[in-house]
């Protein structure tokens, strides 16, 4: 009984008995575009990562394999970002690589 009353719920805010979502009648209406995918700055070996948590400041290298962080190698940013928080952290999230920096 409650799965059903919440679809219902969902349903009447965002749909209209067409069954198209609002966003997609807003975009079809032209009232509003879909929003431009985030670029994420290609990261080029030889660049350094800073990140501080929980006191302890996180220092990272970009080489032409993956990453280098507290000697060892690591294939991904979701890894390091796990194991230094213990928790399921997206990377490049967790270290903010904004391109400008």
């Amino acid at each position: 009984m409650r799965t059903s009353l919440r679809w219902r719920s969902c349903r009447l805010r965002n749909c209209a008995g067409d069954g198209k979502t609002l966003k997609a009648r807003q975009i079809a209406a032209g009232e509003q575009g879909p929003s431009p995918p985030r670029q994420c700055p290609q990261l080029t070996a030889g660049t350094r990562l800073v990140r501080e948590w929980s006191g302890r400041t996180i220092t990272l290298k970009v080489n032409d394999f993956g990453f280098q962080h507290a000697g060892r190698s690591w294939r991904s940013l979701i890894e390091i970002a796990r194991n230094v928080t213990g928790a399921r952290w997206s990377g490049p999230r967790f270290f903010r690589p904004t391109g400008n920096r």
